[in-house]
Parts: C-alpha cells; sequence; structure tokens
C-alpha cells in the first residue's frame, strides 16, 4: 500500500495536467493495490445527472462504454456511483 502511496505521490507532482493525473491514479489502482479495473467520472449538472467517465486503466471490456450512469437516485438507494 506504501508503493502505492508513493507513486501517486509522484504523480500530483509529475502530471502535466488533470486528465493525465487521474488516468495515472487509476494505473496505480489496477497495477500496483491490484484491482481489475479503475475510473474516475466527473458528475454533471445537466437535467440527467449523468457522470462522465474521463479516465479508466484495466480490464472493463467495453463496460464504461455500454453503461449509462447517473448520480439522479443512486446517492438514496446507495448505489455507488452516487457516493
Amino acid at each position: 500500500m506504501f508503493q502505492a502511496l508513493s507513486e501517486c505521490n509522484h504523480a500530483v507532482i509529475h502530471s502535466k495536467d488533470e486528465a493525465e493525473l487521474l488516468h495515472a491514479i487509476c494505473r496505480i489502482v489496477v497495477d500496483v493495490v491490484g484491482y481489475r479495473m479503475a475510473w474516475v467520472g466527473y458528475a454533471e449538472e445537466d437535467r440527467e445527472q449523468t457522470v462522465t467517465p474521463v479516465a479508466k486503466h484495466g480490464y472493463e471490456k467495453d463496460y464504461l462504454e455500454t453503461v449509462r450512469f447517473t448520480w439522479q437516485a443512486a446517492e438514496r438507494e446507495g448505489v455507488p456511483t452516487g457516493t
């Protein structure tokens, strides 16, 4: 776990922009921590309250392209995307 923290700190310091940082963190979560997939999404303030994936790493077999994420009712229903 300390290796993951160290690599995340390195990514914070050396990333050129936010997108590069988010991709690096996803890679660390998969390659160092051991998750099969990691992704980051932004909660949009649109009518559907969409969550738009902006970074990913690992095995996902088109998962993020085939599933529609929202945070509309997710928070009260306990769905992880809403939190």
